[in-house]
């Protein structure tokens, strides 16, 4: 290794600043979704329970913030777009099979969790949903965010098996009400793998939290939407006393405070997800859950069993065993810099659930050898210019020969074969009006592939 490759190789001292550099901004994010949700929870306590505001509609109202949501993503990508509008969006296709189960898969954990809970007990919901974590490394590993290891999946079962015994409590058993939580579960470890792949994809344009919010939000607040209507009755909900008269106007005032609170909850989640990925999130969690209990048995009195603090104690320490697992393997990376000394790449993302040491394949160093899998293309000498071609035409034959586009003759394989005639020619007009930033309607290929890879 010479010199220069030397300087371009971050040392272990290197590494270790951005690993605690990433850990302290990630946990500022962590901090900021702790208030807001607990801020959240506090209002929705006031706001639902009879014993105070009595809006007994939860699903109805999340709908209403994911649709605020929306308007607050909107606001900020037209307000700052240099900063946070992406350049790239998300084609028809990508909408339909990537965005979409994203969303439709958050509408159905909300609207099971919720439902569960008309039938079960919240201590039983507790513990059924303790497996979210096992759903949400199990689609980690399917989607390839996570890379499988024995030890990772060890850690997992044991910080799921704490969280259960932490929370244990003898209570009556209703299998509906556990199908429901268990599916739930299964949902949201679906919906925040998929939101992870999306958020990583570039090419899709939603690199950011508002502008993933600016493309979930309205399918969330439609899947969740059919929900609330079907659980809850939207001519109920409308009808109420709370909707009727003068009151109305307070009402939708205390729907709508509590989806900017949603709002900067949500674009915390989405932030930590970027910067760190969908486990350490899930982690993050549980983290909250065992402060909670924690403070609440020290401050509140509440009483814990000796198994719901031997669960405590097992939590605690699989929590740290990750953190410990997590350094390691940053440690163990290799980390390019560029020329300032910063990670080469997208940062607080890899392949291993987003931290900033990836070594990605599009930064090899380059070579004058062919890769294996590549075929080396025949350049053509530019040509002279010829007497009696203008400038303009000249211009487009030297684009057509470097492009290839006037050598028909290596049109004629298989992968091309009947290409060459008046299809042909529409496509190399379509081409050059790619190029040119034209649209050219009677060119355009026939069949649903051209609509269904336009942009969004």
């Amino acid at each position: 290794m010479d010199r220069s490759d030397a300087a371009s190789i971050a040392t272990v001292d290197q590494k270790k600043a951005l690993w605690w550099r990433d850990v302290l901004i990630t946990g500022l994010f962590i901090a900021s979704w702790y208030g807001f949700a607990t801020l959240l929870s506090l209002y929705n306590k006031w706001m639902f329970t009879p014993k105070y505001y009595n809006f007994p509609y939860p699903l109805f109202v999340t709908t209403c913030h994911f649709f605020i949501q929306f308007l607050l993503a909107a606001a900020i990508l037209n307000i700052w777009p240099k900063r946070f509008k992406p350049v790239e969006r998300p084609t028809r296709k990508d909408y339909v099979s990537k965005i979409f189960p994203a969303a439709l898969s958050t509408g159905g954990d909300i609207g099971l969790s919720n439902l569960s809970l008309k039938i079960i007990t919240l201590s039983l919901y507790t513990m059924a949903k303790s497996s979210t974590l096992l759903f949400v490394l199990f689609f980690a590993f399917v989607f390839q965010i996570e890379k499988p290891s024995v030890r990772l999946v060890a850690v997992i079962f044991l910080i799921s098996f704490g969280v259960f015994l932490m929370v244990f409590n003898t209570t009556s058993v209703s299998i509906p009400g556990l199908v429901m939580v268990f599916s739930a579960s299964a949902l949201a470890g679906l919906r925040w793998a998929l939101t992870e792949l999306v958020m990583h994809k570039k090419s899709m344009g939603l690199g950011n939290p508002f502008a993933t919010l600016y493309w979930l939000a309205p399918l969330m607040a439609l899947s969740l939407g059919i929900v609330s209507m079907g659980a809850e009755g939207w001519f109920k909900v409308l009808g109420s006393e709370h909707l009727q008269g003068t009151k109305a106007i307070f009402t939708i005032g205390v729907i709508v405070f509590p989806g900017f609170l949603a709002f900067a909850m949500v674009s915390s989640e989405f932030f930590i997800i970027h910067r760190a990925g969908s486990v350490p999130l899930s982690i993050a969690g549980i983290f909250k859950e065992v402060t909670t209990i924690t403070i609440s048995a020290l401050v509140f009195g509440d009483e814990l069993t000796e198994l719901n603090m031997i669960g405590v104690a097992i939590t605690v320490c699989g929590i740290c065993v990750y953190t410990y697992h997590k350094y390691q393997r940053s440690m163990k990376q290799t980390v390019s810099l560029d020329s300032r000394g910063q990670p080469v790449g997208s940062p607080g993302h890899s392949g291993e659930s987003g931290s900033a040491y990836a070594h990605d394949s599009e930064h090899q160093p380059l070579t004058t050898t062919s890769p294996s899998g590549y075929t080396r293309v025949q350049l053509h000498p530019v040509r002279t210019p010829r007497s009696s071609e203008t400038r303009d035409e000249r211009t487009q034959r030297l684009r057509d020969d470097f492009e290839g586009w006037n050598d028909r003759e290596d049109w004629s394989d298989d992968e091309h074969e009947g290409s060459t005639g008046e299809a042909g020619e529409d496509e190399v007009a379509r081409l050059r009006a790619e190029r040119d930033g034209k649209v050219v309607d009677d060119v355009q290929p026939a069949g649903w592939g051209p609509w269904w890879d336009q942009k969004m």
